[in-house]
């Protein structure tokens, strides 16, 4: 719950998958398999007709860095700003994550940039605009090593 124009700075934790890749000078990378240590759970966004497959996690919200299980989850670094003038509750992210890198310090691992979530209203519907910012992401052309700085959003309608 986030009170009107107000900002809340948490850490939360996500799924992680180690892939396998193959990376070749003509083709690039391509990647073979994805290996997920965690149980899978998926979830629908929107209706069936148009609707989003996204993975589906229920986690815990910390106020400062806590640690992670090895090989499976990942921390996240989150910044909600609420820029409405009514009180507006969160019950579901969806944090685009199309080729980012996991970032490693020590044994955990951490989700590269941060996610930051605006909520306000957008021709009379609650909305929240998810953004990941400054990620480190894969650059298929070039290495698995090198990546390049981006932003990925997604904006996200209340009430599915």
């Amino acid at each position: 719950i986030v009170d009107q124009h107000q900002k809340l700075d948490f850490y939360t934790k996500m799924p992680i998958e180690i892939g396998v890749f193959r990376q070749s000078n003509k083709k690039g990378i391509m990647l073979i398999d994805c290996i997920s240590l965690c149980k899978q759970q998926y979830i629908l966004y929107g209706t069936p007709e148009h609707g989003l497959i996204c993975r589906y996690k229920e986690t815990d919200v910390y106020t400062t860095e806590t640690e992670t299980s090895k090989f499976e989850e990942a921390l996240i670094s989150m910044h909600i700003s609420n820029n409405t003038d009514k009180i507006m509750q969160v019950n579901k992210l969806i944090i685009p994550l199309q080729d980012v890198i996991i970032d490693h310090r020590n044994d955990n691992a951490y989700l590269s940039g941060r996610t930051e979530i605006k909520l306000g209203s957008s021709f009379g519907k609650d909305v929240a605009n998810v953004q990941l910012v400054n990620a480190k992401i894969m650059d298929p052309e070039f290495s698995l090593i090198q990546s390049k700085e981006g932003t990925l959003t997604f904006l996200m309608d209340k009430g599915f």
